[in-house]
């Protein structure tokens, strides 16, 4: 919007004004305003600790993001992402009889242009691809003998035909199975029916990798709001079955290995704060208080000889291990220890959710959950690195918990918020700043509310919703009420003045 579609008597060298509507205030006589409404870039957020890994993947982790010269954050995340990717619907941690959560996991590494957030999902990409590949003869033998079964039905079904016709019964039906699917454990195609089809060969779970500007998300949320879409995205999230309508084979369900398990996909992304600021800036979804985000500072420089990444075989059997364990769903417990200090969090969970709205609130609301999918995921890569013939955890010990919470509390809840805060957490937030955006470019000393709602918000609110905008930004201290002024007849003309601060404030 340009100062021309300003009226005239609101811009800056237009016309004076009447002595009700003065705006000739001081800068001094306004309250010193909130500039985090002009301000994208991301606050100060603590450093990944890599206590929270189990004794093995510190080190990994640690070599592996000076060798990519990338943060420990990013390459931490990525690594339990991945691993996450491994267990997927298979093991699930169930606190209670009623409850219980599979080790599925959504993460965004968010970064500058060149901050190293590709390097470092390239690390656990590096060790998938490996595991990956050792699938083939599994794939093969797999394909072999689904032919054979495939073939020996045939043979079954013609037989009861030919029978049908001698006897006049009636004719059997046809036999018929969704093609075969190699098991595959990475895909980068986020067409729902591509990773319908992909998830009847990897029943247990993949691994959505997403690498770019961030129009990855925005088009996955998109995708949410439709209805057939949003009830897979939100299956493959909860790992429940779920109905996919495909435009060959319509209301195709996805296929899992028994009853009692369903497909599921975690998923690992980049995204820039710029493409991320613009997808965050529409209405809430809950799509974006399912993902875990990590923004850290840009990693120290690397010199050419530091840039070793380190051995990946022992790290990569310790994936295999996961890959290959059996594929029948297993519920864990909390083990004695555990229950104490989740119950703690609980209660500090509980008590601090009223003080949060908008995107703030539906990441924290998601807080228990979250904690004992990590808690889930640290426990296996412990036990994937462990020695041979070493019995799969039964239950999550203490220390998991423990880990899950300082990493859930510590971390990524503070990366969370300075996400949320590129866009604003509420909605209310977001307009806020938009309008205030607004009227920094078009150079206003003062504004109505049409003005406000029209031409600020671009029509996205009622007159209620932009009062609400109009109260935020005079307790931001960006607005003050001036005397209602109009004709003497009709309603009075409701007018704000725009602190002369934002004339000169900078905008980030």
């Amino acid at each position: 919007m340009s100062a021309h579609d300003v009226p005239a008597a609101t811009r800056r060298g237009g016309p004076a004004k009447t002595a009700s509507a003065s705006v000739t205030a001081s800068v001094d006589a306004w309250p010193e305003p909130d500039l985090t409404l002009l301000d994208h870039r991301r606050s100060d957020v603590p450093a990944f600790s890599v206590d929270v890994l189990p004794a093995f993947w510190r080190d990994w982790v640690c070599r592996s993001a000076i060798g990519a010269s990338a943060s420990v954050g990013h390459v931490a995340l990525s690594l339990i992402t991945a691993a996450a990717s491994l267990l997927g619907s298979m093991r699930r941690v169930a606190p209670a009889p009623s409850w219980s959560e599979p080790c599925i996991l959504w993460a965004a590494l968010v970064g500058a242009p060149s901050s190293g957030k590709s390097p470092a999902l390239e690390t656990a990409l590096r060790l998938l691809q490996a595991v990956d590949a050792d699938l083939a003869v599994v794939n093969t033998g797999a394909r072999r003998l689904r032919l054979e079964q495939d073939r020996a039905a045939t043979e079954r079904w013609a037989e009861q035909a030919r029978e049908a016709e001698r006897t006049d019964g009636p004719a059997p039906a046809l036999p018929g199975r969704p093609r075969f699917e190699p098991r595959r454990l990475v895909f980068d195609d986020a067409d729902i029916e591509s990773l319908s089809r992909a998830l009847t060969g990897a029943p247990g779970g993949v691994l959505l990798a997403r690498d770019g500007r961030g129009a990855w998300l925005d088009e996955m949320i998109r995708d949410a709001r439709d209805g057939s879409n949003r009830a897979f995205w939100l299956a493959a999230w909860a790992a429940r079955a779920c109905s996919v309508h495909r435009k060959a084979v319509p209301n195709v369900r996805i296929a899992s290995v028994a009853r009692t398990n369903a497909a599921a996909v975690s998923i690992l992304g980049t995204l820039r704060p710029d493409a991320l600021a613009a997808t965050l800036a529409g209405e809430d979804d809950d799509v974006v208080a399912r993902f875990l985000f990590a923004w850290p500072l840009r990693p120290s420089f690397r010199t050419l000889s530091q840039m070793t990444p380190p051995p990946d075989d022992a790290a990569c059997a310790a994936l295999a291990r996961l890959r290959d364990l059996p594929k029948v769903r297993r519920d864990l417990g909390l083990s004695p220890e555990a229950l104490a200090p989740f119950d703690a969090f609980r209660r500090m969970h509980y008590a601090r959710g009223d003080d949060l709205d908008g995107r703030e609130a539906d990441w924290w609301g998601k807080g228990s959950g979250m904690v004992l999918r990590l808690a889930g995921v640290l426990a296996f890569l412990d036990w994937a690195a462990a020695s041979p013939g070493t019995a799969e955890p039964s239950v999550v010990p203490g220390w998991a918990i423990g880990a899950a919470i300082r990493l859930w509390h510590d971390y990524l809840w503070p990366h969370a918020r300075a996400v949320f805060r590129t866009t604003g957490s509420s909605v209310c937030d977001r307009r806020a700043q938009k309008a205030l955006r607004w009227m920094h470019r078009a150079q206003v000393t003062d504004i109505t509310r049409t003005v406000l709602r029209r031409k600020a918000l671009g029509l996205a609110c009622d007159a209620a919703e932009t009062q609400r905008v109009a109260d935020a930004l005079v307790v931001a201290g960006w607005l003050r009420s001036l005397e209602a002024a109009g004709p003497p007849r009709g309603r009075p003309c409701v007018r704000w003045a725009v602190n002369p601060a934002l004339a000169t404030a900078p905008v980030a």
